[in-house]
């Protein structure tokens, strides 16, 4: 009793240490507290009261072990100090409850559920993406026609149908897209093989379907839809217990005819960037299922000679070359040449936008330098004038931000078809980030991959957050089943 006493006179500065107790102190021979303290009773005090104050730092006579256990606890956890008194023949009780809370906090410090903000650093970063976005795509104004001059309001009301979107799928509407994923997957198809024959050409491709004032790109959802149907169909595989070579075979022509469809109608749109990103998801979801070696170097070999037959009916044989592919081929091609020599028009003065815009940028709307689609494909470069090196560096600081927190989901405990879902979208958006900004700045060849939520594009927008729909659910379905 007068070593707690010496305790809490040394403590009565920072009032931060607090006696529990389900029976009274006293009859705990800790009588000598009440030299320099009292109980803690915010009632009425009455003058037969004995050792009772508003500010007392004695907390007993509770005659519940229980509660006073969760009273210390509660305090401990908010950084204080303090300690729990009770008669020997109850003393089990409280041992019992302590050897709970010590497995609890083992438990909790597995979890991590301090620093669990993965949400929050979504909202924050699509937040700064759509400020980047509205204030970029404004600032091409100068070099737009006046029919063009209104995107930054179309972006806006993309945002805001888009966040709708976030919202549905967040607390209801993915588990109807997995229910129904393949459905899905047989639709967008559809639509795909609809644009090729009845389709609008558009700049030679015929990309977009329009009904009524309203126009999208089928293409886009694919990549959502792709994702889902794979990962359903890897779970499915995964589920099995034992699986052999044979099986091991179903489960790769599966799901290299299920991105196979919407590839080959996708390509003779012609639209090759979104064609990359279906393969991309594909080779990544291969590569995690963890198959024999045999089929890496099978896979290996496959791509090896697809690539030297593509040269050598091109040399060889370009009569036959142009029947397979078509003659917009050697469109793409100039672009890869364009790259490679760094050349041509559009590259050449995006280098000179970057190159010229200094620390700070020109300043914003200040831009001397035109480009093509400066609010699409080149969104970056018109950034980069407008805002300059220091601008670049914290875009792409918070797009690394956006990624890790993406990635870092893989790690917790989430159902395995989720897991390749996150993953797929992790692709999705990564593949687009590096080779849009890549592009501008001459390291990659100019596909037509818009930069993720930042390019002005309705389809491309809303895509992408539905993908964001799919990660917040996925997280929030994390956190509930964990608590």
């Amino acid at each position: 009793g007068r070593y707690i006493k010496d305790v809490l006179a040394l403590n009565e500065e920072n009032k931060n240490f607090r006696i529990f107790g389900p029976d009274e102190a006293l009859s705990n021979r800790l009588n000598h507290i009440f030299e320099v303290t009292n109980r803690q009773f915010d009632a009425n005090i009455l003058k037969t009261d004995e050792y009772l104050s508003s500010s007392g730092r004695v907390i007993d006579s509770y005659l519940s072990e229980h509660v006073c256990q969760g009273l210390l606890e509660g305090y401990l956890l908010t950084g204080r100090h303090g300690f729990i008194h009770s008669y020997e023949a109850f003393i089990r009780i409280i041992d019992s409850m302590v050897s709970q809370h010590a497995k609890w906090l083992k438990v909790c410090n597995e979890l991590d559920w301090r620093a669990d903000i993965a949400s929050l650093n979504i909202i924050l970063s699509l937040l700064i993406f759509f400020l980047v976005s509205v204030l970029s795509i404004y600032a091409t104004r100068v070099f737009l026609n006046d029919v063009f001059k209104n995107l930054y309001l179309k972006q806006i009301a993309f945002y805001l149908v888009g966040t709708s979107f976030v919202a549905f799928l967040t607390y209801k509407g993915f588990f109807l897209l997995k229910k129904y994923h393949f459905l899905v997957y047989i639709g967008i198809n559809i639509l795909l093989l609809f644009l090729l024959i009845f389709g609008v050409s558009i700049n030679g491709s015929k990309c977009w379907l329009f009904i009524g004032p309203i126009s999208f790109q089928p293409s886009e959802f694919m990549k959502i839809s792709l994702i889902i149907t794979l990962a359903r169909t890897v779970e499915k595989y995964r589920n099995k217990k034992k699986y052999d070579l044979k099986q091991e075979f179903i489960i790769l022509l599966k799901l290299f005819l299920l991105t196979l469809i919407p590839s080959v109608l996708t390509f003779l749109e012609p639209d090759t960037g979104v064609v990359i990103i279906y393969f991309l998801i594909f080779l990544v979801f291969v590569f995690f299922l963890k198959l024999n070696k045999r089929w890496y170097i099978f896979f290996s070999l496959s791509f090896l000679v697809l690539i030297l037959s593509f040269l050598g009916l091109y040399f060889f044989k370009q009569d036959l070359f142009l029947n397979l592919v078509g003659e917009d081929i050697f469109y793409r091609l100039d672009r890869i040449l364009n790259w490679a020599s760094s050349s041509g028009y559009q590259l050449e003065n995006s280098l000179i936008a970057i190159g010229a815009s200094g620390l700070t940028g020109f300043g914003y709307l200040q831009n001397p330098v035109y480009f093509p689609e400066p609010q699409t494909d080149f969104i970056f470069a018109t950034y980069a004038a407008n805002f300059g090196f220091l601008g670049c560096l914290f875009l792409i600081f918070v797009i690394i931000i956006f990624d890790t927190t993406i990635l870092k989901m893989l790690k917790k405990k989430i159902k395995l078809v989720d897991k390749y879902i996150i993953l797929g979208i992790f692709i999705m958006l990564f593949y687009g980030q590096v080779q849009n900004i890549s592009m501008t700045l001459g390291l990659l060849p100019i596909t037509g991959i818009p930069l993720p939520f930042i390019s002005y594009g309705g389809t491309s927008l809303l895509s992408y957050m539905v993908s964001i729909g799919l990660i917040l659910n996925i997280h929030a379905n994390f956190l509930k089943y964990r608590n």
